[in-house]
């Protein structure tokens, strides 16, 4: 049996309690996470604009577009849901790999759910764990960093991702869950280079590549046939974009058993997770040593090539962003920030930002990142550490090395916390939620494998 096929064997024959306690409640909080972040960037810059051309495009009311009332092809409220899941760059991330797993997992679950008028809390689950648990294998067998290729495995992985929700919610066979993933590999598509352009096709993205994967899973159902060796096969994934560099044991090694899935990384600040080592660094540094940003002479931030690629080109945008995106994406503004406001929080990432003279200019000419080679240990595959270092005019240096970051599986969020953000988030959106619906949400999270419709809750955050 080719590998693929191993693979959709396991996702259709796993069962919610085949899949560990820790599993499912890690999946809990990726639930919450992402419906909260999904909720404070539904009115983001570009979600409208997308809204609007959806709702003009018509067809059948599968499923709502969050926010905005307009029921329209399951597909398309996959595009629309997805993108605002995304928008704030807020959303949780497979660090080992670098993939945005649960942006395209939860909004088209709900989606789905919607779509098929009903699916319970444990299918829901076991829905978002199977599919995690093969875009985890994949971008962890891929041997070239999708930072380095330019190829996303978010972006790319997004359309298998949401395939594999679609037909295990819709209790497809192995033959259609197979031509699901085939149809949706036909559409594979994603590149980096939005990141380095500071372009709102980081957060399109996200839902083009999801609503392909649903309307794959949509065509399987009614009986259009894929490719099957999606990813082995002469012309399958690993030999089309890895150049056949990739490691086939870690597809299938203890399936059912290890779950490489299971832990994402978390954020506590709405930007680019190789960012968030130097903000903590910072503030975890400053909160010791208080030090005056006019006793600064510069910063330096040692990170690794991918991060580099990332969040620091090109140099002239980066430096000094003109963008919402480019502030997401720019080590330059959020260090300037953390060490100027003491924080970086969500109000730092709106339009008003970009009028912050006082930290555009600090970024730009004190905070200098470099490429630390030394400390590139993992083949730029992943969020690694960050080395700080603070030169006061004085001729004092403070400073620090940061392994991980806060929210990583070494130093997870725990469950209050998540709640916290979920509780912020919702404050901070454009739609007015009491604090009865957040108890409300939050409770029947705590409690979803015992939900018998997951549209309850999507109705009652809608």
């Amino acid at each position: 049996m080719d590998v693929t096929s191993q693979l959709v064997e396991y996702m259709i024959d796993c069962r919610f309690n085949d899949i560990p306690q820790e599993v499912i409640d890690e999946k809990k909080k990726n639930l919450l996470d992402t419906l909260g972040v999904m909720i404070a960037g539904f009115d983001a810059p570009g979600c409208q604009t997308v809204v609007d051309e959806i709702a003009a495009w018509g067809g059948r009311k599968d499923a709502s577009i969050f926010g905005y009332g307009a029921r329209v092809p399951v597909h398309n409220a996959a595009i629309a849901n997805c993108m605002m899941a995304r928008a704030l760059d807020f959303d949780d991330v497979f660090a080992d790999s670098i993939i945005h797993i649960n942006a395209t997992n939860v909004p088209v679950a709900f989606a789905v759910a919607e779509f098929l008028k009903g699916r319970s809390g444990k299918e829901l689950l076991t829905a978002m764990t199977v599919a995690s648990e093969f875009a985890a294998r994949m971008g962890l067998a891929n041997a070239v960093p999708s930072n380095i290729s330019g190829f996303s495995f978010t972006f790319q992985f997004g359309s298998i991702i949401a395939a594999i929700v679609a037909g295990k919610l819709m209790g497809f066979s192995p033959q259609k869950m197979q031509n699901a993933l085939g149809i949706a590999y036909s559409q594979l598509a994603g590149n980096n280079q939005c990141y380095l352009d500071g372009a709102m096709t980081i957060r399109l993205q996200q839902g083009l590549s999801a609503g392909a994967g649903v309307l794959g899973a949509v065509l399987a159902g009614q009986g259009i046939t894929g490719a099957k060796a999606v990813l082995e096969g002469k012309f399958g994934y690993y030999n089309v974009f890895a150049g056949g560099r990739y490691d086939p044991g870690i597809l299938t090694k203890d399936l059912g058993r290890h779950f490489y899935g299971t832990y994402h990384t978390l954020k506590p600040y709405p930007c680019c997770t190789h960012l968030h080592g130097a903000i903590g660094g910072i503030l975890e540094m400053l909160a010791k040593t208080p030090v005056a940003p006019d006793s600064i002479e510069k910063v330096t931030i040692g990170v690794n090539q991918s991060a580099y690629n990332l969040c620091c080109l090109p140099l002239e945008q980066k430096n000094r962003p003109a963008s919402i995106v480019d502030l997401q994406f720019s080590f330059n503004y959020v260090v300037a920030a953390a060490i100027l406001d003491g924080r970086v929080e969500l109000d730092h990432f709106r339009q008003s930002a970009l009028g912050r003279d006082d930290i555009l200019d600090f970024g730009a000419n004190k905070v200098f990142p470099y490429v630390d080679e030394q400390g590139d240990e993992t083949g730029n595959k992943s969020i690694t550490g960050t080395e700080i270092q603070l030169f006061l005019k004085d001729g004092t240096l403070l400073q620090t090395s940061v392994p991980f970051t806060k929210g990583s599986k070494q130093d997870p969020m725990s469950m209050a916390q998540c709640e916290a953000k979920f509780k912020m988030c919702l404050e901070k959106s454009g739609r007015p939620v009491t604090d009865q619906t957040i108890a409300k949400a939050i409770e029947m999270i705590n409690n979803f494998e015992d939900l018998p419709d997951v549209c309850e809750l999507y109705r009652l955050l809608r």
